[in-house]
């Protein structure tokens, strides 16, 4: 298990890695900037150095996410590319018959596909469901999606086909503010907690490779309708301006795996 042996707690490897290698790539970013100052007669500035300095640590931390991935997400992988008409009319009919979260979670976790069409094809794309952060937050799931540039990793909260998105004084409702502070509060628990995420689940850890405190989160609440509060849409905007948290009805995900199929040719 890798912890530090004065404080017990767990080393964030990947943070260590960053340091080490802005250690060590700086003096030839200094190099490369005097470099380009004598060959091509302009200034390079300190900003521009630091962009090459963090230009190579972006790689290595990539080539460092690609080393770790199948090791420890391998049996999360799922093939974005299988799906078909007749799962999204399996979707329609379960959205149409669906009268709680519970319904629709049993449906996403059993076609994991359906969380991940919007993000397409890359080197990858990792859906855990109900992953547990500590002892009482466990978001509905965390998606990873794999790159040329390493790991980004997504969260997404399940609230009821049935809810009401606002009250009758105007006010977003019960459940769309329960699944803001909860992708808040397990935000948080990341912030507080990066390293034992990270660490390998063989070490004890989450083997949440490369996750960040400040990641892009989903919601999935309610069924788009001919009388959608007119206000919806502004106050998506606000949550996702404020807190980077996309609404989506779950008609959207319809829409985007039929958007997936007419790019296959299906």
């Amino acid at each position: 298990m890798k912890k530090d042996s004065g404080t017990n707690e767990f080393i964030d490897e990947q943070a260590l890695l960053e340091t080490a290698e802005a250690e060590h790539y700086r003096p030839q970013a200094e190099s490369y900037g005097d470099y380009l100052e004598l060959e091509e007669k302009r200034t390079v500035g300190p900003e521009e150095r630091e962009s090459f300095v963090k230009s190579h640590v972006g790689y290595v931390v990539s080539s460092y996410h690609h080393q770790r991935v199948r090791a420890e997400l391998e049996q999360f992988d799922v093939s974005w590319d299988n799906i078909t008409p007749e799962q999204v009319t399996s979707l329609k009919s379960t959205l149409e018959h669906a009268s709680n979260e519970e319904e629709l979670q049993s449906f996403l976790t059993d076609n994991k596909l359906f969380l991940i069409q919007h993000l397409g094809g890359g080197h990858g794309r990792y859906v855990i469901p109900k992953p547990r952060l500590g002892a009482e937050l466990i978001p509905d799931y965390l998606i990873a999606e794999m790159s040329s540039i390493g790991i980004e990793w997504h969260g997404v909260e399940l609230e009821s086909p049935l809810a009401v998105y606002f009250t009758a004084s105007g006010q977003a409702g019960s459940l769309l503010t329960h699944a803001t502070q909860q992708i808040v509060d397990w935000r948080t628990w990341i912030q507080s907690n990066i390293a034992y995420a990270r660490i390998p689940r063989a070490e004890k850890g989450l083997g949440l490779i490369g996750i960040t405190n400040d990641l892009p989160a989903t919601i999935l609440i309610g069924r788009r309708t001919a009388e959608m509060p007119e206000r919806f849409n502004d106050y998506r905007k606000q949550i996702k301006t404020n807190l980077n948290i996309e609404i989506h009805t779950y008609d959207w995900l319809v829409e985007q795996a039929e958007i997936r199929i007419q790019q296959l040719g299906r």
